[in-house]
């Protein structure tokens, strides 16, 4: 891996002989802009790649990732398929309990359980399905490692054992921002009026505002 992108041995479609191709930066995310290949690609990691120029001369290949879903097929190439099969027939309005797992910069995996309890996988939450509206340059600026969320499978494909969240729809702005913390004690501020001034301090700020 370098800064520039990586070197990625691929093997010819017969396998009776492999060589070193130029995967370069920004060849490898399908959209945005890759600040850091170490956030995306291991070394050791298998990925889908296609020839995207070739000099049989010198002897080099330039390589690309695009076109290949490669924020979900290429990551999951370090795992074997889950098993899927209690998430068969949930509704893409049914909201399930999940916890974030790993932060990309094309989005989050996070785990979620079967509404049965009996199982739990691993899905996408790709970066445009966090917030309700607007642009999120940054996960990290929204989640977290750890944290607690709702979310919604918005597609699934059982047979390679993949998912794709969604945020949206569920006010994740407060319900999943809350969800890292206890519930708050609001008793003593019941009945003020929306006219009264209060003295407040800013603790956070997100994208969408300040707590």
């Amino acid at each position: 891996i370098k800064p520039f992108g990586a070197f990625v041995a691929v093997q010819s479609p017969s396998g009776d002989n492999s060589a070193e191709g130029l995967l370069h930066v920004k060849d490898i995310l399908e959209e945005g802009f890759l600040k850091d290949v170490k956030d995306e690609l291991e070394v050791g990691q298998e990925v889908r790649v296609r020839i995207q120029s070739m000099d049989v001369e010198a002897g080099k290949m330039r390589l690309s990732m695009k076109g290949f879903d490669s924020h979900t097929e290429n990551q999951g190439s370090r795992h074997s398929a889950q098993d899927l099969a209690s998430f068969e027939g949930i509704s893409d309005s049914e909201w399930l309990a999940g916890t974030v797992e790993r932060i990309k910069p094309f989005g989050a995996f996070v785990a979620v359980q079967s509404p049965s309890g009996d199982n739990s996988a691993e899905g996408l939450l790709h970066v445009k399905d966090i917030l309700e509206e607007g642009f999120l340059k940054d996960v990290k600026d929204e989640l977290e490692v750890g944290q607690e969320v709702r979310v919604r499978i918005q597609s699934m494909d059982v047979e390679a054992g993949k998912m794709r969240l969604s945020m949206k729809g569920f006010d994740s702005h407060t319900e999943n921002q809350g969800s890292r913390h206890s519930a708050q004690d609001l008793a003593s501020f019941e009945g003020i009026s929306d006219s009264e001034w209060l003295a407040g301090t800013v603790e956070r700020i997100k994208p969408f505002g300040a707590f």
